[in-house]
């Protein structure tokens, strides 16, 4: 009876991401955005990133997917080094009490932002599970364009 008046969640499976997983889906109305999301690990031992896309009542939007998984996919022979050069350009704002950012903190989520357009955030999180600090990375069509500390 849930189901018939809420939905049903759906399940996909992405090669590089993995099962995504939708709210709950009611209809077929492709006009309708919908919240999809998984996790992965990086590696064996890492904490797990969160993905949080959103799509239509068939999957998360095709760009939304090719971020996320590009992101993934290259994060240490990609987008490390991209984002070592705007910190160290200071750009995008600084991250000052973290000078070993690399080692101390790991890739925690990726959200997207807006609807179809390709804002993201991705969030990092410190490995060191008493502190709070995050540091939040703000893409627009895959440029970095702020970086902050939280």
């Amino acid at each position: 009876m849930l189901d018939f008046f809420l939905g049903k969640k759906k399940t996909i499976t992405h090669p590089i991401l993995g099962k995504i997983t939708s709210d709950r889906v009611r209809g077929k109305d492709k006009t309708k955005i919908y919240s999809w999301s998984t996790t992965v690990s990086l590696e064996p031992k890492a904490e797990e990133t969160s993905i949080f896309l959103e799509g239509n009542e068939s999957g998360p939007f095709a760009n939304h997917l090719n971020f996320a998984s590009q992101l993934i996919e290259n994060w240490k022979t990609k987008f490390i080094s991209k984002l070592e050069v705007e910190i160290a350009k200071g750009n995008c704002g600084k991250i000052e009490k973290h000078l070993n950012w690399k080692q101390d903190f790991y890739l925690a989520a990726i959200y997207s932002m807006n609807g179809k357009s390709l804002d993201f955030e991705v969030s990092l999180e410190s490995i060191n599970s008493n502190a709070t600090d995050v540091i939040g990375v703000f893409y627009r069509n895959g440029i970095i364009t702020t970086i902050e500390e939280y």
